[in-house]
């Protein structure tokens, strides 16, 4: 079964990498831009 797995592997291309990587850096922009609202935002005062 294993040979078998390993036979019928195919690596994504380089487009699907691509657009992977875009996703992951719109991903990692979206949370710094969330983070820095957050450590910037005054405290709440109870």
């Amino acid at each position: 079964m294993p040979r078998q797995i390993a036979l019928t592997y195919q690596p994504p291309s380089t487009a699907a990498l691509e657009a992977r990587i875009r996703d992951l850096e719109t991903r990692v922009a979206h949370l710094t831009a969330l983070v820095e609202a957050l450590t910037h935002a005054p405290a709440s005062q109870p």
